[in-house]
């Protein structure tokens, strides 16, 4: 289906640039040392859904799928991941 495939681009696509841009603000968060480490991967994808979110309602595109995309933009950043697999592998 086209369609489905233009709404996947698009949310793959704004992930992409929105985890470069989360990535900066988590980066400078952690320089602060404002959070603890262990909640940054929280506050990635959180700030993601957020920003996801502002830049749908502004731009009147689908609120929906920037939600969504913003989560995986930051999943993305904040390397969940790898934190996974190697907490996982911890065990």
């Amino acid at each position: 289906n086209l369609m489905m495939e233009t709404i996947m681009s698009e949310a793959v696509t704004v992930a992409g640039v929105l985890a470069v841009f989360i990535g900066i603000i988590m980066q400078g968060i952690k320089q602060l040392e404002a959070v603890n480490n262990k909640y940054l991967p929280l506050l990635s994808m959180a700030l993601g859904i957020v920003l996801g979110a502002v830049i749908a309602v502004g731009f009147e595109f689908n609120v929906g799928i920037y939600i969504i995309a913003g989560f995986i933009g930051g999943a993305s950043a904040s390397g969940l991941y790898d934190g996974l697999t190697v907490t996982k592998g911890a065990k």
